[in-house]
């Protein structure tokens, strides 16, 4: 079940969507990505175990399902700001 997690986690965090701003400034676009970033971590926290070494068989899922709502919160904010992707 830990490497099912551990798997999971790299499978997520590998889908990470590069974003670029229309404009073509940067500091526009570093700017978003700390707001959109404070933004989803309010809006959809990613749920931690309770045990930190291991997951309980009931905690996988919930982990799984709040860190893909936290990227597509990101996701849906950097869109709403302007930015494309590359």
């Amino acid at each position: 079940m830990k490497k099912l997690l551990i798997v999971s986690i790299l499978f997520l965090n590998s889908c990470v969507t590069e974003f670029e701003n229309r404009s073509g400034n940067s500091s526009k676009l570093d700017q978003d990505r700390r707001y959109c970033k404070a933004t989803a971590r309010a809006v959809a926290p990613i749920y931690l175990c309770r045990n930190p070494l291991m997951c309980a068989p009931d905690e996988t899922s919930r982990v799984i399902q709040s860190i893909s709502s936290h990227n597509g919160y990101y996701d849906k904010c950097m869109f709403e700001q302007g930015n494309t992707v590359k």
